[in-house]
């Protein structure tokens, strides 16, 4: 496969599987309520879920930055600054759900805003780091 065929796969995999699959089940487990709520985007992810896909994308990016044949300093580097992508997916998700979770208040529009933005950071980073260890390979 080549290396651009690679990188779509990634993007669809990350972006159907990651952020729209969760979704898909989610609407096909109302379709035998007997009132079909509408399942937008948003509404599924309002409570910083969005945080834990971008989790997930940015531990998948590590694993193949870690797989890569770049040199030992420049991949932890890379590890490392891609890290504190991971760390702050799981803060937009986590915090906000355990700080629910005790019974405090919570400003679910700001964590909706919050997890968004740091699921396209992490995807941008990840997409770019990807490219560069696709074609480095």
């Amino acid at each position: 496969m080549s290396h651009w065929a690679v990188i779509a796969c990634w993007i669809l995999i990350n972006i159907a599987i990651g952020v729209f699959g969760p979704l898909i089940v989610g609407v096909m487990f109302v379709r035998y309520a007997a009132r079909k709520p509408r399942i937008s985007l948003r509404q599924f992810y309002a409570r910083g879920e969005l945080g834990l896909a971008s989790l997930l994308i940015a531990l998948s990016v590590i694993v193949d930055v870690r797989k890569s044949h770049y040199a030992h300093n420049l991949a932890e580097m890379i590890v490392v600054s891609l890290s504190f992508f991971a760390l702050a997916s799981a803060y937009v998700w986590a915090v906000p759900l355990g700080t629910g979770l005790v019974g405090a208040t919570v400003d679910w529009e700001k964590v909706w805003q919050d997890s968004w933005r740091v699921a396209l950071v992490a995807f941008s980073v990840g997409l770019v780091t990807e490219i560069l260890v696709e074609l480095a390979s």
